[in-house]
């Protein structure tokens, strides 16, 4: 009854609220990331490890879903009216579902109703009421806003009271796929929270309300399904201060990388040997050795190169537009992503080694294998002009500067909602999963279906690496682990639709797979050459003692996490993560007008410029 009343009032006060804050967007900022953090925060921590706790891996099923109907609906053709009334539509409907959401039986033997669920149901009525109102009233009027909100008050109490209804009898499975459900329809709501509101108050928001789900989850720890697993908390720790050193030296190596590495690299990559004849098949100018050298010259550009999936896609553009050969293009576009300084050092402590080294050996037979099998498919046209290339700045301090811009500020800003993500869900995986989960799939199976997970996913590859070592130490097979390494960064489905936009479907197609079979080729052949190769143990991991040197690079990578929060705001600071690809389809949709592709984060600079700007603006 409490949360009920809460959620009725904060409804209630919205008008109250815009009339406060309409004139204050700064505040209006600060609130918004709070809530979004907090109530993101409560759902990720507390909600979505119940269900899977108990209903499994559907639980992922049931959060997607919620989330897709909301952004469903926003596709649903039709007139400003008919969308008017779908709206109006969708949001008695989400009332409904928040008030059976308050009255649920909570996850962890709480009241009914008083649970973490219902708390941040309360928490997001405030943005969405004050969302209402604005909306409404601006379209419609006063009048009409006011009877929205009393609808939904009276929609919401409805829900309440129904609740006992629909949930009774209910298992706890039964109970964690609708509440992972509602956490994915309130997550959509979230994710539009903030639209036009400064990024730095909202970022300090987000900041506060860091602070507050770390509280909440110390006072109500994440359940522990399995004995003898680690915890979540200890996971997440352990896991943080075994790769923070790597992550500091990977970035202060990608800045140093981007500001320091001689143009005449980029070059000796981007102007082809032989000049390619307009519309004339690739192979005409090329043949096997000339198609070889030239995917090893992409690949030994593309393995340092700090640049993700994201960036990697208008950078191979541009190569293509300023005439470089077609195979050197798709080897940078393979081994760009799937390793960079970055990613070696975080493999380093977390994977071991030999696993290591084999990801980067991985990665350059599949650029290779690439760049000679699929270039010959693919149709070049006449190079466009390279323009002069930017002058590098002189004074070494500029540059030392420029390369701690880059790497503690640009590169952070793309791949900390990576590693965060990478690192909570291992985190979640190490409790939740039993110890032989993955022993369970046979060998070649588990390579294959790993490769398969890899392909349509945008992965990147930092943020990968804690999850396979989780995987790994939950028996995943190391042939496995690299397939799915391999393929995941390199293929998504923006990759193919860029593939299918420049060069038709069959060069898509056989792009896909051949990084496919090659992937696969890997795994097999590691897992039936080097059967006992595995990564270091995790839960021997946790018991080393860390030293201050530990904790100061956990707290230096935590401050520069937070740093990027509070610069970017807290729906910036995800960006990257729900719309990695935003700035390179928008470029596309404008043609490349003459392949000036600008990344959507300066990593994408990471082949050019002074860092050898590889796109060549």
């Amino acid at each position: 009854m409490t949360t009920l009343l809460l959620s009725l009032l904060a409804m209630a006060v919205a008008p109250l609220l815009d009339r406060a804050v309409g004139a204050r967007p700064r505040v209006a900022g600060f609130a918004d990331g709070l809530i979004q953090v907090v109530v993101g925060g409560i759902l990720l921590v507390h909600v979505l490890p119940f269900g899977l706790a108990t209903a499994g891996w559907p639980a992922l099923f049931a959060l997607g879903g919620g989330a897709m109907v909301g952004v469903l609906a926003h596709r649903i053709p039709g007139g400003e009216r008919s969308a008017g009334a779908l709206a109006v539509l969708a949001l008695l409907l989400h009332a409904g579902i928040d008030g059976a959401a308050l009255a649920t039986p909570d996850t962890h033997g709480h009241d009914a109703g008083e649970g973490m669920l219902a708390w941040a149901v309360v928490l997001h009525t405030v943005p969405v009421g004050l969302a209402t109102w604005r909306i409404s009233r601006q379209r419609a009027g006063a009048a009409f806003a006011f009877g929205l909100l009393v609808a939904t008050a009276a929609v919401t109490t409805a829900g309440w009271l129904t609740a006992d209804t629909v949930f009774h009898g209910a298992s706890p499975a039964a109970l964690g796929l609708a509440q992972c459900a509602v956490a994915g329809a309130l997550l959509h709501v979230l994710g539009h929270a903030g639209e036009g509101l400064p990024r730095r108050p909202a970022g300090w928001g987000g900041l506060v309300g860091v602070g507050i789900v770390i509280l909440l989850v110390l006072g109500d720890p994440i359940p522990l399904p399995h004995a003898g697993e680690l915890g979540a908390e200890s996971a997440l720790v352990t896991l943080l201060l075994a790769s923070a050193p790597a992550l500091l030296l990977g970035y202060l190596a990608a800045g140093a990388l981007h500001a320091f590495a001689p143009a005449p690299l980029v070059r000796w990559l981007n102007v082809p040997r032989d000049p390619p004849e307009a519309a004339a098949p690739a192979h005409a100018a090329h043949g096997p050795v000339a198609r070889l050298g030239a995917a090893a010259r992409g690949a030994f550009v593309g393995v340092p190169v700090p640049v993700c999936s994201c960036g990697a896609l208008p950078v191979y553009r541009g190569l293509l537009a300023r005439g470089a050969p077609p195979a050197a293009a798709l080897a940078f576009l393979v081994a760009g992503p799937e390793v960079g300084v970055g990613t070696v050092f975080v493999s380093v402590p977390l994977l071991g080694g030999e696993i290591t080294a084999l990801r980067v050996a991985g990665a350059v037979v599949v650029a290779l294998v690439v760049g000679l099998v699929v270039a010959p498919v693919i149709r070049r046209g006449a190079p466009q002009p390279t323009p002069a290339p930017r002058a590098r700045p002189e004074a070494f301090g500029a540059r030392v500067r420029g390369a701690l811009r880059f790497g503690l500020v640009d590169v952070v800003d793309h791949t900390a909602p990576w590693v965060l993500v990478g690192l909570g869900i291992a985190a979640l995986a190490e409790p939740l999963l039993a110890g032989d989960a993955m022993a369970a799939l046979p060998g070649p199976l588990a390579v294959v279906a790993a490769a398969l997970v890899g392909i349509p996913a945008y992965v990147c590859a930092s943020g990968a690496t804690p999850l396979v070592a989780v995987l790994l130490h939950k028996g995943l097979s190391t042939g496995a682990a690299l397939a799915f390494l391999v393929t995941g960064p390199a293929t998504n489905v923006a990759t193919f639709v860029l593939l299918r936009r420049l060069h038709g479907a069959r060069v898509a197609a056989a792009f896909g797979g051949v990084v496919t079979l090659v992937a696969v080729g890997l795994g097999l052949a590691v897992d039936h050459l080097l059967p006992a190769l595995s990564a270091p143990a995790l839960h021997a991991t946790s018991l080393q003692v860390k030293g201050p040197f530990e904790i100061a690079c956990a707290v230096g990578v935590l401050a520069l996490f937070a740093a990027a929060l509070v610069r970017n705001g807290a729906a910036g600071f995800l960006e990257p993560l729900l719309h990695p690809h935003a700035h390179a389809d928008a470029e596309e949709g404008r043609g490349g007008r003459g392949g000036h592709e600008h990344g959507h984060h300066a990593h994408t600079h990471g082949g050019h410029g002074h860092g050898g700007h590889a796109h060549g603006e």
